[in-house]
Formats: structure tokens, C-alpha cells, sequence
């Protein structure tokens, strides 16, 4: 529609397209003088995606390094076994209502009930330890084994 117009159509628009664009500028300008920095927003909010992406790499980067993972705690095992019940019991699944129940029962419960879960983390956590050392012996290249599909692919290429 506006290629359509004519120039005497458009002449009112572009008259007040100019004038906004003047006061824009005037006070850019006086912004500018007072201190200001033009462009702070969309540089902040540039650093901050490219920090989130950064981290997220990082993340993948340590995902893809083949370490081990931590071990669940006594509390996490617990929970695993108990999460229906207490869902139940709260009403609800949402996150934070069952975290806030389940934290309650664990502190409640006997120190004989937690036992069995405390000897299950301690058998976990000694085989992530075993195995972070192992994991930290390795040498970077063979940690991955992925090594060698690459050069096979290369070769064929």
C-alpha cells in the first residue's frame, strides 16, 4: 500500500517521520552529553547471551569429556523411592510443594529407616570415586574413543 501511494499521500508521514527522528537525535544527543552510552543495553544484553551460551558449551564440553557423573545422595535415593507417596500426599507435583514435604519427612525419619539409603550413597560414592580416578589417569585421547571414527571417516572422504 505505501509504494502505492502517492508522494502528495505520503508527504504528512514522512514530514512527521522527520521530525520525530530530529527530536530522537536531539535527545541522543543530550543523553550522550550527560554521561550516557549509547548502545549499553544491547551490548549488556549481548554479553549476557553469549555468557549463557559460553556456559552452556561448557556444560556440553563437560557432558561429551565421558567423566563420570556424581552419585545420588541418601536424600536423592529416598526420594526416588518415596516420590509417588509423598506426590500423593502433597496433592500436588509440582517441584517445590513435594521438595518442601519430602525435606520435611527425611529430617523426621528414624536414623534407622535412612540406613539402607545412607549404605546404598556410600557404595555409589566410592564407585564414582574409583572411577574419577580411574578417569583422571586416562589419557585426554583415550578417554573419548571417538578418536578413531574420525580418522575412519576422514579416510573415506
Amino acid at each position: 500500500k505505501w509504494k502505492a501511494l502517492s508522494a502528495a499521500a505520503k508527504a504528512p508521514f514522512e514530514k512527521k517521520a522527520a521530525s520525530l527522528k530530529a527530536e530522537y537525535e536531539e535527545a541522543m544527543e543530550k543523553f550522550v552529553a550527560d554521561g550516557g552510552v549509547k548502545g549499553k543495553r544491547r551490548a549488556e544484553k549481548a554479553d549476557s547471551k553469549k555468557a549463557m551460551a559460553d556456559k552452556k558449551a561448557r556444560k556440553e564440553a563437560k557432558k561429551a569429556s565421558g567423566a563420570p557423573s556424581k552419585p545420588q545422595n541418601a536424600y536423592w535415593l529416598w526420594l526416588a523411592d518415596n516420590r509417588a507417596a509423598i506426590t500423593k500426599e502433597a496433592g500436588s507435583a509440582v517441584g517445590p510443594v513435594v521438595s518442601k514435604l519430602a525435606g520435611e519427612k527425611w529430617k523426621a525419619l528414624s536414623a534407622e529407616k535412612k540406613v539402607p539409603y545412607e549404605e546404598k550413597a556410600a557404595a555409589l560414592k566410592a564407585e564414582y570415586v574409583k572411577a574419577m580416578e580411574e578417569f583422571k589417569k586416562a589419557p585426554a585421547g583415550e578417554v573419548g574413543g571417538d578418536d578413531e571414527e574420525e580418522a575412519d571417516g576422514d579416510v573415506e572422504a
